[in-house]
């Protein structure tokens, strides 16, 4: 390509600074238990982390550095539905990876989507309860395995509009080209041609890549409806009656320019007061619910984590006497039904469906609780009581009007080592005996490695939104 430059550019350099290579590791890495193909733990990368932080410099900043093929990880997604092939990074990787999403979203920070999925909703609701206009639709649009089909020349096409330096470049080439393979693969598996479409998914780049690939569109399709909105690849429209075909057509031939295709069984075009999904809601306006799947997904972690606690009881929790190994469980159906909020972020199922408005549903989930969990535990001396269970309903509440009021678990209050301390002890991460002895870094290490994990297992609650 005409213009490229062989040295990479002063913000990439920067971005791979060895303090950039080490805060990543540190804050979105090492307290993650994953591995890639190469089945390195972290703990084994610490013992050479630094070695491992001056080979990521040096082979990015060179243009040299090559990934290990991802691990592949299917997610399911219900019945009658292919699973998600979701790629696993080894630790390095994942390293380059995140550093190099925070240089695309400095390079394209009209790319970066920071609305959550419910504020698209709320735009929804908001645009049907002040529109006048009659005859409205909605066209809900399903790219065909979108990720699977972006192509990789028009996507770098897209890229080197900004990007003008070779190590950049082939960097994000190399990334996107790198294959996927099942644990057990042999060397001989592996295709030996390149591979020129698709995005894996799970990356930390997937997502800002998606969004360069359908920025140009995007701006198409603004002009197009009277409102537009896209979540990734869950696109819709509010359309006229009148203009449904013309809207039509403009999408199909947009998107067959981008080589991607619409699945005419999935992709929706009825009227607004109908009934339809979107990340994850249920819209019947002026209705706004919860997708089934989503509530039955909700459900069946809830019911798993009673579930445990009826087969292990105390032994769930290390060091715990059967009184302690009670309230720990008590907090963790309560953590699962109210979320939780971390450096001023919310996260869990309800934060997620704020902009849900049926209550009787919540109402519905309360009594489930109440009547089919609760009972299943049939020690009193475990059991706990109905009142010490709070309530979706009044948690959805407290989660939109009064999140840090004291209702909701909030991991910002540990502000102290002392508190920190208490409550690994509490949960029994600590022993008692090494209250006194354990170093200060060890119990920051400990409580932020126990917090995101937490933090991300309410995410997980969400699922599939799609």
């Amino acid at each position: 390509m005409r213009g490229i430059l062989n040295q990479p550019s002063a913000a990439f350099i920067d971005v791979f600074s060895l303090t950039n290579i080490s805060e990543v590791y540190k804050n979105a890495i090492a307290w993650k238990n994953i591995q890639g193909i190469d089945r390195m733990n972290t703990h084994n990368f610490d013992m050479r982390k630094s070695e491992h932080f001056n080979i990521i410099q040096k082979k990015c900043l060179t243009g040299t550095y090559k990934f290990s093929p991802y691990l592949e990880k299917l997610r399911l997604r219900g019945k009658d539905r292919l699973p998600r092939v979701i790629s696993i990074a080894t630790i390095r990787d994942r390293i380059v990876l995140s550093l190099l999403k925070d240089y695309l979203h400095q390079i394209f920070p009209e790319c970066v989507n920071r609305k959550l999925p419910n504020s698209y909703i709320n735009e929804i609701k908001k645009f049907y309860e002040t529109t006048i206009l009659k005859d409205l639709y909605f066209y809900k649009v399903d790219i065909k395995s979108f990720y699977d089909t972006i192509n990789h020349a028009k996507l770098i096409e897209f890229l080197a509009e900004k990007i003008k330096t070779k190590p950049e470049l082939t960097l994000i080439k190399r990334a996107i080209e790198t294959q996927t393979v099942p644990k057990n693969y042999k060397q001989s598996d592996l295709n030996s041609k390149t591979n020129l479409i698709g995005v894996p998914q799970g990356l930390a780049i997937s997502n800002i890549l998606a969004n360069i690939y359908l920025y140009h569109s995007d701006e198409i399709f603004k002009n197009s409806g009277i409102l537009y909105l896209r979540y990734v690849d869950d696109i819709i429209f509010v359309v006229k009656k009148s203009d449904k075909k013309k809207i039509k057509l403009l999408v199909n031939d947009k998107l067959n320019e981008l080589g991607l295709c619409i699945s005419q069984r999935k992709t929706i075009c009825r009227e607004i007061s109908k009934d339809i999904d979107y990340l994850g809601y249920h819209l019947q306006l002026p209705t706004v619910s919860i997708k089934s799947i989503t509530v039955e997904r909700f459900l069946s972690s809830l019911s798993s984590l009673f579930s445990a606690y009826i087969s292990r009881g105390a032994s769930m929790y290390p060091q715990a006497d059967k009184q302690t190994g009670k309230n720990l469980f008590i907090s963790d159906v309560i953590e699962k039904i109210t979320g939780a909020i971390s450096e001023n972020k919310r996260y869990g199922w309800l934060f997620y469906f704020l902009e849900m408005n049926d209550l009787p549903l919540l109402y519905r989930i309360d009594w489930l609780i109440q009547n089919k969990f609760l009972i299943r535990l049939k020690d009193p001396t475990t059991r706990p009581l109905p009142e010490e269970i709070k309530k979706l309903t009044r948690s959805y509440y407290e989660d939109k009007y009064t999140p840090l009021g004291g209702y909701v678990h909030n991991y910002d209050t540990y502000d102290t080592i002392a508190k920190k301390l208490r409550f690994l002890v509490f949960r029994g991460i600590i022993k008692r005996d090494e209250e006194t002895t354990i170093q200060q870094s060890e119990i920051e290490r400990k409580f932020n490695q126990f917090k995101k994990n937490r933090l991300s297992g309410l995410e997980s609650d969400i699922g599939e939104t799609s």
